[in-house]
């Protein structure tokens, strides 16, 4: 099973799910470019289809045949170009909080001026933390809890290096992406999975729900 992380996290968010499935499963839980332990953004990275080829030369070097793949946010959005172009190679697909139509122009708009921001302090200021964290997380949860501020922490520690050669550049291929809906929907429907959380804040239940039609 390969495993998908969300952008801005890493693949420290899959661990009870690596724990339990790894009784029964191989599980690959690979980190975004730029993100936990892996190093910068491939010269030649321009879009999700380049992510999605990197993933396929993973599962190769692993020497990985075919695999379901559990894609969230980010880690959905590169799985459907990777089962469209390597279908023999995807067995089950989950889809997770994830949209992969054109992004909307508002929150397209909204993101790419957060990584301006942050392209313009090499770092993310506190005003923007205080926008960004609360994005991953049901209304109403208290952000001073572990979770939240752990997250929060994290962005913290993002190096301006790391910022600006892996995380802006990947920002902007995740919400400069193409419509990618056709794709997903000349998927088979009987191994393909979306699903998302009733209270989700940057993917809600209309996104995930008109992507398969």
């Amino acid at each position: 099973m390969l495993f998908g992380h969300s952008y801005l996290w890493d693949s420290s968010m899959w661990e009870p799910q690596l724990e339990a499935l790894s009784k029964s499963y191989r599980v690959i839980a690979p980190d975004l470019w730029g993100h936990g332990q892996s190093g910068p953004l491939p010269d030649g990275t321009n879009d999700l289809d380049d992510l999605a080829m990197q993933m396929c030369a993973l599962l190769d070097h692993l020497g990985i045949d075919t695999c379901s793949i559990v894609g969230l946010s980010v880690g959905g959005m590169w799985a459907v170009p990777l089962a469209h172009r390597a279908p023999q190679r995807i067995d089950r697909l989950v889809l997770m909080d994830t949209y992969v139509g054109i992004e909307p122009d508002a929150t397209r708009n909204k993101y790419f001026q957060m990584l301006a921001a942050i392209d313009a302090q090499g770092a993310i200021p506190a005003p923007l933390l205080d926008a960004i964290v609360p994005i991953f997380f049901r209304p109403g949860i208290d952000l001073a809890s572990e979770l939240p501020a752990g997250f929060r922490r994290a962005l913290q520690a993002f190096t301006t290096e790391r910022l600006r050669d892996s995380v802006i550049p990947l920002g902007k291929i995740t919400f400069g992406r193409e419509d990618a809906r056709a794709k997903l929907s000349a998927l088979p429907a009987q191994r393909t999975l979306v699903m998302c959380g009733a209270n989700d804040v940057a993917r809600p239940p209309r996104k995930p729900t008109k992507s398969r039609r």
